[in-house]
């Protein structure tokens, strides 16, 4: 044997006898130019939603975890007025919070109340920084006080507060414009006033120079806040304009042709086409808005056909509010309740209307699957939810799927807000999906994965999945567990459906139930 000693001798020897290796030169790569978010949308692709948990919003203790989607709201609302309390307290007594060390210093922590128009130095600067924060009544407050003790207002203060009150009418911004706070932008009633006469924005109107913007302003807010005194005068203050040789601004053909009948926006839009003013998606989907009025169903459906094919002319690309304004008018309202239409003339009537518009839906889905959908208007996300309502009616699973698939893509950026618009739209798949699936075990898992995170336990679903069970020959314990899980946490227990619960269970069999769970 070779010892130690003389093993590593007979290494080094042929360690020495070896020809050396030759040295690979270290090549480094040139940089990879990256955007600052390519590390978290890298990071993002990886995971994905846990459709097994409550929405993110109330990941909390699981006894609070709300149910229905009243629960929800209460829930969320709860949350979002104590951070509003604890701000207003932090604002009234600064002092009690004085004593922090965080720099740098972060001025959310630290609210303030915004400056009283009553008390504040009475100046074109605060006036400025009341309209660009957009308190509209307190930049009124602060300009009527201005008037009153005689200080000049430079024009093009005035005009900057002109925009904004005739814009929204002399009064706050509504709810749904609100940026911070969530819960009262999605549920917050917004009521559209009626044109505030004698106000500033008529006060400010005639003490401006009368120009095309000064004119095309006050014509969209008296047409957006409109009556038929507010749209007569926007009328005539057209005509008198269009009569002195002026050139009126798009946002003022915008407005007229969005309250006026398709008859009179055709002439709008010729009118428009004689002043060169090229017509936006905005100026379109105000046309749609005007041709979804026509009484008769085949009037309205071609004058939607008219103005599509004339924004493929002209090269504007519909947004999906526009599609949401035709998916909403393709059948009358009074077809829409089942009750009201059990004569076989309606029911042929709406027969007919609902093939028309599922036909108007599929051609829609196709031109924007494969697009990058952005939002341009408040109401793009809308579309969503009327096309699923058009699918459910039409018992449509194919269709509902793909408008499914385009919404949850990566290339959609349009998002309904949740617990209101999305919920609808998921309620309304779900039940579909169970109306037209025979297996229990896919109607279970689609359940578990939407049931409460995106719909609300309510009573129709709930009714639909006993109706499921009972029709079934089949028995599946856990989607029976589960349903009256969820029933008792929404508080279905009395009435008919505690009945339903309790009929259900009395048919398990024990031995069945064991092998299922």
């Amino acid at each position: 044997m070779i010892g130690r000693v003389g093993l590593g001798r007979v290494i080094s020897r042929s360690l020495s006898t070896a020809e050396p290796a030759t040295q690979s030169k270290i090549t480094i790569q040139p940089a990879i130019e990256r955007s600052p978010t390519d590390l978290l949308n890298a990071l993002s692709e990886t995971v994905g939603p846990d459709r097994t948990a409550p929405h993110f919003a109330y990941i909390d203790d699981p006894i609070t975890i709300p149910s229905t989607q009243n629960a929800k709201k209460t829930y969320f609302m709860a949350k979002e007025f104590g951070k509003r309390a604890a701000r207003e307290l932090a604002a009234e007594w600064p002092t009690l919070f004085a004593f922090d060390r965080d720099q740098p210093r972060l001025p959310a922590f630290r609210p303030q109340h915004h400056p009283d128009p009553l008390k504040v130095e009475p100046t074109d600067k605060n006036l400025l920084e009341m309209i660009e924060s957009r308190k509209v009544l307190d930049a009124c407050m602060l300009y009527e006080r201005m008037r009153s003790e005689n200080i000049d207002v430079s024009e093009k203060t005035q005009m900057e507060l002109f925009r904004t009150v005739a814009y929204y009418n002399s009064q706050n911004i509504p709810f749904s414009e609100w940026s911070e706070w969530a819960g009262m932008r999605n549920y917050g009633e917004y009521s559209n006033a009626e044109w505030k006469s004698g106000g500033v924005a008529d006060l400010l109107f005639e003490t401006l120079p009368r120009n095309d913007e000064t004119v095309s302003i006050m014509i969209a807010g008296l047409c957006k806040f409109s009556n038929h005194s507010s749209l007569s005068r926007a009328r005539e203050l057209f005509k008198e304009h269009k009569a002195a040789g002026g050139k009126l601004r798009r946002e003022a053909f915008d407005a007229l042709i969005e309250v006026s009948n398709y008859s009179v926006a055709k002439k709008l839009i010729q009118e428009m086409a004689e002043a060169k003013i090229n017509p936006s998606v905005r100026t379109f989907q105000a046309l749609l808005t005007s041709a979804a009025r026509t009484a008769k169903f085949e009037e309205r459906i071609k004058a939607f056909t008219e103005v599509i094919g004339e924004m493929q002319a002209v090269g504007v690309e519909p947004s999906l509010s526009c599609y949401y304004v035709i998916a909403k008018n393709l059948i009358d309202n009074n077809l829409l309740d089942k009750e009201k239409r059990e004569s076989e003339e309606n029911k042929a009537k709406y027969g007919r209307q609902l093939t028309v518009a599922v036909s108007w839906c599929n051609e829609i889905q196709k031109q924007i699957e494969e697009k990058n959908l952005s939002p341009i208007t408040a109401t793009c996300n809308l579309f969503f939810a009327e096309a699923m309502g058009i699918h459910y009616r039409a018992a449509n699973v194919q269709l509902a799927e793909n408008l499914l698939s385009i919404y949850e893509s990566k290339k959609n950026q349009v998002q309904m807000p949740a617990f209101t618009v999305e919920s609808t739209f998921y309620n309304r798949y779900l039940q579909l999906i169970i109306e037209q699936t025979s297996s229990l075990t896919k109607i279970h898992e689609l359940y578990k994965s939407m049931v409460p995170r995106l719909v609300g336990v309510n009573n129709s679903l709930s009714a639909l999945v006993f109706r499921k069970l009972s029709a079934s020959s089949d028995k599946n314990w856990a989607l029976l567990r589960r349903v009256i899980v969820d029933g008792i946490a929404a508080g279905q227990m009395n009435g008919i459906l505690g009945e339903e619960m309790r009929k259900q269970l009395c048919n398990v069999q024990l031995h069945v139930r064991n092998h299922c769970i």
